[in-house]
This record gives C-alpha cells, sequence and structure tokens, in this order.
C-alpha cells in the first residue's frame, strides 16, 4: 500500500485529499506544518510527500530542496501558485510533479499512481510475477529515514547508518 504525507495548512483540503486517497486504496497521513511534516517523516513509513508550497512555519520550495538533500522520496507539490515561474521552481528544486490548485481529486491519484510507477520503487512493490525483482527492491529509493539515526531493516540484524552511509553487519562490523 501506498502511504502518503499530505502537508497542507488548510484543514478542509488536508482532510478532503486525505479521504479521497484512502477512498481509493492509498495509506494518508496528514500534516499542517513544516515542523509536522518533519515528526511524520522521521516516524518512517512514507511513500510519497503531497507538500503544499506556502506553510505558516516553513517554505515549501526550500522544504522539498531538505527532503531531496536525505531521500530520492517522490514529491508532489500543490500549491495556489499556478504560474509558470513558481512551476519551473518547484521543479527545479526537486519536485517530481506540480499541481496548481483547484485540482481534480481523481487527477491528483492518477499523478501519484504515475509517479509510484514510474519510481523504481514501483518495482519493488509489486507483487512477485508482476516484474519484482531482486535488482528492482536493491535499487529502490529508500524512505525517508532521519540523518544519523541508525535504523535496523528486518533482514538478519543488518543496520544502516544514514548519516554516514554505512551499512553494519549483525556483529558491529
Amino acid at each position: 500500500m501506498i502511504t502518503c504525507l499530505i502537508v497542507d495548512d488548510d484543514p478542509a483540503l488536508r482532510e478532503l485529499v486525505g479521504d479521497h486517497l484512502t477512498r481509493y486504496g492509498l495509506a494518508a497521513r496528514l500534516a499542517d506544518s513544516a515542523a509536522a511534516m518533519r515528526r511524520e517523516l522521521a516516524r518512517g513509513g512514507i511513500d510519497i510527500v503531497l507538500l503544499d508550497l506556502m506553510l505558516p512555519d516553513g517554505d515549501g520550495i526550500e522544504l522539498c530542496r531538505d527532503l531531496r538533500m536525505h531521500s530520492k522520496m517522490p514529491v508532489i507539490m500543490r500549491t495556489a501558485q499556478g504560474d509558470p515561474i513558481s512551476r519551473v521552481l518547484g521543479l527545479e528544486m526537486g519536485a517530481d510533479d506540480y499541481v496548481a490548485k483547484p485540482f481534480e481529486p481523481r487527477e491528483l491519484l492518477a499523478r501519484i499512481h504515475a509517479l509510484m510507477r514510474r519510481s523504481s520503487g514501483a518495482l519493488a512493490m509489486a507483487p512477485a510475477g508482476e516484474g519484482a525483482s531482486a535488482d528492482a527492491a536493491a535499487n529502490a529509493p529508500a524512505r525517508f529515514e532521519p540523518p544519523g539515526a541508525p535504523v535496523t531493516r528486518g533482514f538478519g540484524g543488518w543496520q544502516i547508518d544514514w548519516r554516514n552511509r554505512m551499512l553494519i553487519s549483525p556483529e558491529g562490523v
């Protein structure tokens, strides 16, 4: 199941998008600010971020750029600023797609699915026999993990230290 983090300071829109995505089989987690986005990302398990450009405590462009420095997680920028300069800036700062408000919820859903199909993570998430392979899983973009936090990934006690980019064996080597 694809887990979307919906970051928007408008509670009605945030809930509407979340309800729509869950109705179509996606999991939705909600954040109303840059700080809430960081907390949700630190919890892990996010596959894609739907990010509003203007938040009360942060700039969506900067948040996208910072996220891109730590992760290849897909980002769809959602904003009321639909002018070409804003769109180009959003894409150049790391957004994978850009949707201007107001938008059609079904179009957003289609864009999420298309973006996940294009990412190598889509192959890694596919059931066996539908294109999944060891190579696809090995090359899948990692979910966001907080920098510096060693994370145990249920594969025989091995750990990944994201900050130092180290793979640590169960023996600590």
